[in-house]
């Protein structure tokens, strides 16, 4: 049965009043206090109810703790037993769900309830509702603008061309001429002038250039000139090993 207590209704006296008013500032200036002023209020507890039987079975662990301890667990990376634990004596987490009392029923949770509602949760795809409402109040509550980023958490795409099977060739073709003709003038002259002027001319290099659309490209074939290079690699490598 479902069971869920009213967070949402001001409360005529203070629970937290017999605290010092120092202890209570820290308690308000942190973030316990901002999850309960901001947040408590606002959890999607009612997405719940639909997982429980209006009328029979037991009553269910309070749903605005066991869903704030869930929060919690994930905020603060902490494991079942860890999360049992600061339910029972954590002072802030008592003052971020606004408990009151000592009782068991009021600030005890076991392992298996965390595991059975975390299991709902994700079965009915509630934690991303969740999420989604957490940061939505959050934005709404420090006034930032989702429409602008900082500089620092945008995603730098690069702007490398992408090139394809033929482009990539033109582009390895072309530097390789440039370095021999820079560095082995003998050899870059005894090439046919037509291939140095394939790849070396702009004109001819825009020609040669990998269509955009696939249903331009066109099958590679081996050109006659591409198999006259070969003979000046072999020649310029062994010469550059002596």
């Amino acid at each position: 049965m479902f069971h869920a207590r009213d967070c949402k209704t001001g409360q005529l006296f203070d629970k937290w009043g017999h605290m010092g008013p120092k202890r209570r500032k820290l308690l308000d200036d942190s973030w316990a206090g901002l999850f309960r002023r901001e947040i408590l209020p606002e959890l999607p507890v009612e997405k719940l109810a639909t997982a429980f039987d209006e009328i029979n079975g037991r009553p269910t662990k309070e749903m605005y703790t066991t869903l704030g301890a869930l929060i919690f667990q994930q905020m603060l990376d902490l494991d079942d037993e860890e999360t049992v634990r600061q339910l029972a004596f954590s002072i802030e987490w008592h003052f971020a769900l606004d408990l009151d009392g000592e009782s068991d029923a009021a600030k005890y949770i076991c392992p298996r309830t965390l595991w059975t509602m975390r299991g709902i949760l994700t079965k009915k795809k509630l934690d991303t509702v969740l999420f989604s409402q957490i940061t939505d109040k959050l934005a709404r509550v420090f006034s930032v603008d989702t429409r602008t980023q900082r500089l620092d958490s945008i995603h730098i795409e690069s702007n490398m061309r992408h090139l394809g099977r033929i482009g990539i060739f033109v582009r390895v073709i072309r530097a390789f001429l440039v370095n021999l003709k820079r560095h082995h003038r003998d050899l870059f002259e005894s090439l046919d002038g037509s291939f140095s002027d394939r790849y070396l001319t702009r004109k001819d290099r825009a020609s040669s250039r990998c269509p955009s659309h696939p249903s331009r490209r066109r099958p590679w074939k081996r050109s006659p000139s591409t198999c006259s290079i070969w003979p000046v690699v072999l020649r310029g490598t062994r010469k550059w090993r002596r």
